[in-house]
């Protein structure tokens, strides 16, 4: 996952938006709707499952949750003021 994963999902949707790179090397996100193929991990299990997606199984889960470490890091960042 990259340092910054929004900053990873920005990056795709900016350089592959016809998914042709995802598509080739990540064949288990093919069948995700565009607005979830940079993201899978936030589609709605009714996306995931009709696309045969399964979070922790077909595809990794996320290794960190962004909100929290963010908010995290920025409690730290004030605190070291």
């Amino acid at each position: 996952m990259p340092a910054c994963a929004s900053c990873g999902v920005l990056q795709a949707k900016r350089f592959d938006p016809q998914r042709n790179y995802i598509q080739q090397w990540l064949p288990e996100l093919a069948r995700l709707p565009d607005r979830w193929i940079h993201q899978p991990w936030a589609a709605p299990d009714a996306v995931l499952q009709q696309a045969g997606v399964e979070l922790g199984v077909t595809y990794p889960k996320p290794v960190l949750d962004l909100r929290e470490s963010r908010h995290r890091a920025l409690q730290v960042y004030s605190q070291l003021r």
